[in-house]
């Protein structure tokens, strides 16, 4: 049994790891503050300035639509590159270097998204509803709510991985508002042979694109289950992938519907 000697003895060397520990735990904790608010801030100086000027490009009546849609594209592009100098260029979720460029990302997405789904439901009221079967105005609301939701899941660090296949699905819903606009279901306006092609062609490289996901999805990422963080991050890129390519039709569609405005306005 010890004596109280070697008892108190022992007391100032206890006091000195308390002391260490809560002296270690301290710096950690600043150390890890001081790199988030640096990452913070160099992400923000490079990025925020572009984001607010873009978001309040929007809020514009006279919205170009087709420019809105292609800066936004161009500008998450650039913060996918510089979030690809601090960790994996695979690696969708964020890192503590690179939250802000996936709070960005998720913004952009979101943003677009919304924009786009209230014009082409805009557009949807502006035709003959009575000719367009597939689908009604409840379609839109889906699709905006379907979309938050996955992006939410997939851009959230603390949130589990979501399965492509849920972008498949929106991917299909949304090539019903895709047929509509290509096709000119529904329209008031008068269609030249020359934008009918046109509208034919653009839906057919769109179910191309769809046919070329689901198959990417069937080969690699049907059978996957996210055991790992690796496998977590194939299964968010190729649904990253897909949705980037719903981005690209979506740039399209709007050119197509710019496009027919002009051969209107000319005639």
């Amino acid at each position: 049994m010890a004596s109280i000697g070697s008892v108190l003895n022992d007391i100032p060397s206890v006091w000195i790891y308390i002391g260490c520990s809560i002296l270690f735990s301290a710096l950690l904790f600043f150390g890890r503050w001081f790199l988030k608010k640096h990452f913070k801030n160099r992400a923000n100086k490079k990025f925020k300035g572009s984001f607010d000027e873009l978001i309040q490009s929007s809020i514009n009546c006279n919205l170009n639509i087709v420019e809105y849609i292609t800066k936004n594209i161009s500008l998450q592009k650039q913060i996918w590159d510089d979030k690809k100098k601090y960790e994996s260029s695979t690696k969708i979720k964020p890192g503590m270097a690179t939250k802000v460029h996936v709070e960005l990302l998720y913004k952009l997405k979101v943003h677009l998204w919304t924009i786009c789904i209230q014009a082409l439901e805009s557009e949807y009221n502006s035709r003959y509803k009575q000719e367009i079967i597939q689908f009604n105005n409840s379609l839109f609301d889906t699709l905006l709510s379907e979309i938050q939701s996955s992006l939410g899941i997939d851009l959230d660090s603390d949130l589990s991985y979501n399965y492509p296949v849920r972008y498949l699905m929106f991917y299909k819903k949304l090539r019903m508002v895709f047929e509509m606009v290509f096709l000119n279901i529904g329209s008031k306006l008068a269609i030249s042979e020359e934008i009918k092609k046109n509208g034919d062609d653009q839906l057919y490289d769109t179910d191309l694109a769809i046919d070329a996901a689901e198959k990417n999805f069937i080969t690699n990422i049907n059978n996957m289950r996210a055991y790992n963080s690796k496998q977590m991050n194939k299964i968010i890129a190729a649904s990253m992938a897909i949705l980037k390519t719903m981005e690209d039709n979506l740039l399209c569609c709007f050119k197509f519907l710019q496009n027919l405005d002009l051969k209107q306005g000319d005639s």
